[in-house]
């Protein structure tokens, strides 16, 4: 009976991966939470990197259908702040992480259970249940890696660009003048967060709307107030809006000597535990080596 169960999953898999995908899966008008609902327009960038997860998305949307996994909203919370903090959600929907996520999983069992079809017994089926829910959680871990990555990218930078859109403030841009201007020849994390924004104020979303959207991509300090102060500039005029981004560019450059200054010493702790192992235990051994041979020569 078992021999049969496997054969089934192994010809479902195969159907599932060698079918037409337009049969499989049928474009939902999901709503991307990086946009507003007035505005869906669509990236062909964009759309050439879905393209990478379609088939895992496909098998996931099919396999979804079946189990009807419902999952909590702090979990689905969980996720969607990761993805805005990893600046992936431009390319990839919570829902279709979470399809990705069930078709992992499902390719890592089947894939075990082929291998394993010749000597199948209870502690294969074991390590094939540990090895597919291990592969369920797999994107979580690169999920993770991505955000603490991106935040890195954005907190070095935030810097740099406070200082870029300091210069030309004073040079006589308005705000939304000095937004564009900073983007032209700069590239990073947070210039490409205020390419979008600029894009969709241009396309006619609201200018205030789609600033506080910067908030959701990081929890840095220096990146709220940096938004406090454009919705200022904004809402009351440009008056103490350059004094002002000028104190927040001192402050970012502070905040980030603190930092480094603290990564420093942190390094000298790591250090130490090395040379405590390693170089301490040389140096015993070139003292006392020879004290150890003109011992033995006494004796003998």
């Amino acid at each position: 009976m078992m021999d049969y169960i496997i054969f089934a999953l192994i010809f479902a898999f195969i159907l599932v991966i060698t079918f037409p995908n337009e049969l499989l899966y049928r474009k939902k008008k999901i709503k991307n939470l990086f946009y507003t609902e007035n505005f869906k327009t669509e990236n062909k960038h964009e759309s050439l990197n879905k393209n990478k997860y379609q088939s895992l998305i496909s098998i996931g949307e099919l396999l979804g259908k079946l189990i009807k996994i419902r999952l909590p909203r702090k979990i689905t919370n969980m996720y969607e702040q990761r993805l805005m903090h990893s600046n992936l959600v431009k390319k990839v929907t919570l829902i279709e992480f979470l399809y990705i996520k069930l078709a992992v999983s499902l390719l890592i069992g089947s894939f075990f259970i082929i291998i394993f079809l010749s000597d199948l017994n209870s502690f294969t089926v074991v390590i094939i249940l540990l090895l597919t829910i291990l592969g369920y959680f797999a994107p979580d871990n690169i999920l993770t890696q991505k955000s603490v990555q991106f935040q890195k990218d954005l907190n070095i930078q935030i810097p740099m660009v406070f200082s870029s859109l300091s210069i030309v403030t004073d040079a006589g841009l308005n705000v939304r003048q000095g937004l564009r201007e900073i983007t032209k020849d700069q590239k990073g994390a947070l210039i490409d967060l205020i390419t979008v924004l600029n894009k969709r104020i241009s396309l006619g979303a609201n200018f205030i709307d789609e600033v506080n959207l910067l908030i959701e991509h990081s929890q840095s300090q220096e990146l709220n107030q940096f938004t406090a102060l454009l919705i200022q500039a904004e809402t009351k005029g440009a008056e103490g809006y350059a004094q002002g981004l000028r104190d927040l560019t001192h402050l970012s450059w502070e905040l980030r000597k603190n930092n480094a200054s603290i990564l420093a010493e942190k390094a000298s702790v790591k250090l130490f535990l090395p040379m405590a192992l390693l170089v301490f235990p040389a140096i015993i051994i070139v003292m006392v080596g020879p004290l150890i041979f003109s011992i033995m020569e006494m004796f003998n």
